[in-house]
C-alpha cells in the first residue's frame, strides 16, 4: 500500500481474476437456475425463456507511476457501457 492507495502486483491480480470468475460462474448458476424454476420472464401473456448474459461493459485507466511509484495494475474505472447494460 502505497499512500492510502492499495499496489495490485500480478500475483494479486491473478487471485482476483479467479476469485471475480467463480463468482461470476456462481450468479449466472444462480440466475439461469431461477428463471428455470420460476418460468423464465413474462411479458404480456406469453413466457419467454430467460438468458443470462454476461460481458465486459467497462473500460479501466491505469494509474501507472506517480511520483515515482509504479502501481502496477491499480487503476480506476475509464467508462461504464450503461446503455448495452440495460438491454
Amino acid at each position: 500500500m502505497m499512500s492510502s492507495i492499495r499496489v495490485t502486483d500480478e500475483d494479486t491480480l491473478r487471485v482476483v481474476k479467479e476469485e471475480a470468475g467463480f463468482v461470476r460462474f456462481e450468479i449466472e448458476r444462480r440466475l439461469a437456475k431461477s428463471l428455470r424454476l420460476h418460468g423464465g420472464l413474462v411479458k404480456g401473456s406469453e413466457s419467454l425463456v430467460g438468458n443470462v448474459v454476461s460481458g465486459n461493459f467497462y473500460s479501466a485507466q491505469p494509474f501507472g507511476v506517480i511520483d515515482g511509484i509504479d502501481y502496477c495494475w491499480t487503476g480506476f474505472p475509464r467508462k461504464v457501457e450503461v446503455e448495452r447494460i440495460r438491454q
